[in-house]
């Protein structure tokens, strides 16, 4: 059995670089893949499932609003000879023959040639294969004459629940920290003054053997961070106002290349994975940053408690507690875990609880669950100390100068002559489109967080 694509009204696209684009109407968007979870744009949304065959990568892309179901297939060996032609998408009893849509391929674009090629896919296949319970494979005869052939793994059971899923997450930045009555720009200069400064256990600065790097593109109030020594963290910067103070938002992603290497389908050559995240000692580094920053320029609160590991260690373990000036956290003791902050679980990362901690409101309440070495559940209220700004009227744009003048400029990750990416897990360059993006977007996994400890959303 053929079918033939007919293309109905308005037609959405998303992108080998995550570029969304509907014809006859413009419009565009970017998201992606974040800890499993796919996320959305407004009210827009792409579900994707990805079969990584061999030599060959294949992403069915399903868009909700319009019904309408894609696939892309992306050739590694970038030779004209290993093109495919039509795909066959078969269940082992009827066959389904999608040629390659040549308007489509155009729109979206080349990365490199034979590299990547779009099929639109009618949603009666799809629907079809969600009540299957068939073994589905794709076969393809490429242009060098050899057949390719593969199984597409619990295939009914993955379509079923892309177009089931209901747990899309909104769209927006990892990480965000509002700095009231803090400019864009004194934010900018004070952060990246302060980004290669650590103050000794004196409270004496000093700055990194191995600095880090920024760029700031083509917009003053953002910048790309990085490392200098080696490959293996990015984060994106951006400074936007709002409501008479400016919130930081941070984008992490973390580049690994792998070498080329020989398979039964002939040489795959190297290539690169980008994910949602980096390494410990780099985001480390930037909510270090981020959280000197505040404090250098704003009041913020004392709690008396100090966390062991650092800001991505799972189930947080308290280091050390001010009971002198804290006398409720007497039965609390080192090792202790701390599980909650205002009922909000914050087992899964450390940094859920510095957040909260570092950025609740002045003089607000929190009341901490912790758990003793001997099992025993304490929920103990703290009343914080303010803390006053330590630098509150420092110009940083004259240090921020300085280390400019010392240092290389530029991006230093995902430059030019990086292999193509075969498993994205982020978006080439960016993460989510904050630039494109006016105003403040919500972070999708700090708002319980929010919340709980009344911090600006």
């Amino acid at each position: 059995m053929q079918l033939s694509w007919k293309k109905f009204g308005v037609t959405c696209v998303f992108a080998a670089l995550g570029i969304v684009t509907c014809f006859p109407r413009a419009f565009a968007a970017i998201f992606h893949d974040r800890d499993g979870v796919l996320v959305q744009k407004g009210n827009t949304e792409i579900r994707r499932m990805t079969f990584p065959l061999s030599s060959v990568t294949f992403e069915f892309q399903f868009v909700p609003a319009s019904n309408t179901w894609y696939l892309r297939a992306q050739d590694l060996s970038r030779k004209d000879e290993g093109k495919f032609g039509s795909l066959t998408l078969t269940d082992g009893k009827t066959r389904y023959d999608l040629p390659v849509d040549e308007s489509l391929t155009s729109r979206v674009g080349k990365v490199d040639t034979g590299l990547d090629q779009w099929y639109s896919v009618p949603g009666m296949i799809m629907d079809g294969a969600m009540e299957s319970h068939e073994k589905w494979k794709l076969e393809a005869p490429k242009e060098n004459g050899r057949l390719f052939e593969e199984t597409l793994k619990d295939f009914p059971k993955r379509v079923r629940a892309l177009k089931e899923r209901k747990d899309l997450a909104p769209y927006g930045p990892m990480y965000s920290v509002y700095y009231p009555g803090v400019s864009p720009e004194r934010l900018r200069d004070a952060f990246l003054a302060n980004l290669n400064a650590w103050n000794d256990a004196e409270g004496k600065p000093h700055t990194l053997l191995d600095p880090f790097v920024y760029s700031f593109g083509a917009n003053p109030v953002s910048a790309y961070i990085g490392r200098n020594y080696h490959n293996d963290g990015e984060a994106l910067a951006v400074f936007r106002p709002q409501d008479d103070g400016t919130y930081l938002d941070l984008d992490f992603s973390w580049l690994i290349i792998t070498p080329g290497y020989h398979t039964k389908y002939g040489y795959m050559p190297g290539q690169s994975i980008l994910s949602a995240g980096a390494d410990d000692d780099f985001t480390n580094h930037v909510f270090r940053t981020a959280r000197l920053t505040y404090q250098a320029l704003l009041p913020h609160n004392d709690y008396g408690i100090t966390l062991a590991g650092n800001d991505q260690s799972r189930n947080p373990k308290v280091k050390s507690v001010n009971t002198a000036d804290f006398p409720a956290l007497l039965p609390v003791k080192e090792g202790d875990k701390l599980l909650s902050i205002n009922g909000a679980d914050v087992s899964k990362k450390a940094y859920f609880a510095s957040y909260m901690m570092d950025y609740a409101p002045i003089n607000k309440p929190l009341t901490f669950l912790f758990k003793t070495k001997e099992g025993k559940e304490l929920s103990i209220t703290v009343t914080p100390r303010e803390k006053a700004a330590l630098a509150p009227e420092e110009d940083s744009k004259a240090r921020r100068a300085a280390v400019e003048a010392s240092e290389t400029r530029g991006p230093v990750f995902l430059g030019e002559g990086r292999p193509e990416m075969t498993r994205i897990g982020v978006l080439y360059r960016e993460a989510y489109d904050p630039l494109g993006t006016p105003g403040h977007v919500k972070s999708p996994s700090l708002v319980p967080y929010q919340k709980a400890a009344g911090i600006k959303e």
